[in-house]
Order: C-alpha cells, then sequence, then structure tokens
C-alpha cells in the first residue's frame, strides 16, 4: 500500500540557500525544522494506513533499543 512521504535533509548550522532546489526533498538548517515539518502535506493519508505504520514505526523502535543487535555478532 502506497504511503505518500517526503525526504528531509537537516543540516544543523547552516545557511540553505533553497532558491534552486528540487521540489522532492527539504533541506532545512534545523531552526525551523518544527514549523516546516508541520506545513508538509506529501498526501492523503487516510487512518488504516496511518495505524500501519505508526505499528510499523514502534516495531522498529523496539529493535533498536536491543542493545546487542546494534554492533556486530561476530
Amino acid at each position: 500500500m502506497p504511503v505518500p512521504v517526503r525526504g528531509v535533509l537537516v543540516l544543523p548550522g547552516w545557511k540553505i540557500d533553497n532558491s534552486e532546489a528540487a521540489p522532492d526533498i527539504l533541506v532545512v538548517s534545523g531552526d525551523t525544522l518544527a514549523k516546516q515539518i508541520t506545513e508538509l502535506t506529501p498526501g492523503p493519508l487516510n487512518d488504516a494506513i496511518h495505524d500501519k505504520v505508526i505499528n510499523v514505526l514502534l516495531e522498529r523502535a523496539q529493535l533498536m533499543e536491543l542493545k546487542h543487535l546494534s554492533q556486530p555478532s561476530v
């Protein structure tokens, strides 16, 4: 099932000139990141897809909490 997304590259402390930027990725310095994220409208997202995305992200976060998996096992 398709999920509308938009790439965001954050470069804290950089002065960003978006005058000739491609529209498919948002490049920001971080100063106004929260404001810019809330203004993004990548596309419609129904409740079922929203809930699925949340569950997948929660599952991924749980995997990341397993410290022994964050280093090589060999």
